[in-house]
Formats: structure tokens, C-alpha cells, sequence
């Protein structure tokens, strides 16, 4: 068997880290929540740990990452005004936010995020998901609706 070739060099995969989850999570009102509970579906590194919901940089491989995740609520009655905001953290702190406000509405709700990343050896990177709906909750359990997905770019 030969050897493998990329734009990283001969041998080299392209590092990717690819993670659903179906269990449900819990969101509390009104507290940035970091996503736990994932399942590998492909980690070419094993670098992203699915139960505590954080990839670190490996040791060969700094540089450009892309980073995003798609969160989905579960079916609710949300009142107008409920605000989902999703957050990517680098190090334990907030880089990248994003905002979204409900009207009066009965349904599915979700909320994404994407950035690219320059990350260095051992730099952690997590997602935490918010809403102001007056109680705590659930993420969706279908997997396809909760993903992480963490890509070298460069």
C-alpha cells in the first residue's frame, strides 16, 4: 500500500474532527452552556473530547482551523422575544458570537456559527449555546441537528 499524499505532505491527513449528539442536553435559562455529550462520527486525531465538548490543538498541527457547529432546539412554545445566542471560544474566551431573537412562534428552533481559527499547540477550542426562554431547554436528540465539526485549513 502506498503511501497517502495531501497538501499537508506525503502521509499527512488533513486533520478533522466531526461529532453529533442526540442526548438531549439541557440548556439552563439565561446561562452560557458549553456543549458536552458528543459522538464521534470521524477524528482523524482524536483530538476533540465528545463528553466535555473540547478540541485541542495538537502539538504538530498549529495553524488555520475552521470551526462550526449547528445546534437544534427541541419542539417548544417560545413567547416573542427569546433570545438563542451561540458562542465559539478559544482558550476559554468568547471570539466569535452569534445572536438570534424569536418572534411568538411553536417549533424547532436552531442556531449555527462558523470561524476560522489560528490555533498553536495545545489552544482549546468549545461551543456554548444560550436562551432566554423563562426555563431550562433540551437540545433535539436527532444527531444530524447537533453537530461540531473542526477542519485544518491550511
Amino acid at each position: 500500500m502506498g503511501l497517502i499524499s495531501s497538501i499537508f505532505g506525503p502521509g499527512i491527513l488533513p486533520l478533522m474532527a466531526k461529532y453529533s449528539s442526540s442526548g438531549g442536553q439541557s440548556i439552563a435559562d439565561q446561562t452560557l452552556t458549553t456543549l458536552t455529550g458528543f459522538t464521534k462520527v470521524e477524528d482523524s486525531n482524536n483530538a476533540f473530547y465528545g463528553t466535555t465538548g473540547v478540541f485541542t490543538c495538537p502539538t504538530t498541527r498549529p495553524g488555520q482551523y475552521y470551526c462550526s457547529s449547528l445546534i437544534t432546539f427541541v419542539n417548544y412554545s417560545y413567547l416573542g422575544g427569546v433570545t438563542l445566542r451561540i458562542v465559539i471560544r478559544k482558550n476559554g474566551s468568547v471570539v466569535k458570537s452569534k445572536y438570534r431573537t424569536l418572534p411568538i412562534v411553536t417549533g424547532i428552533e436552531s442556531i449555527d456559527i462558523d470561524d476560522v481559527l489560528d490555533l498553536v499547540s495545545g489552544d482549546t477550542v468549545d461551543f456554548q449555546v444560550y436562551q432566554s426562554s423563562g426555563q431550562a431547554r433540551s437540545l433535539n436528540t436527532v444527531a444530524t441537528e447537533n453537530v461540531v465539526n473542526i477542519r485544518k485549513i491550511d
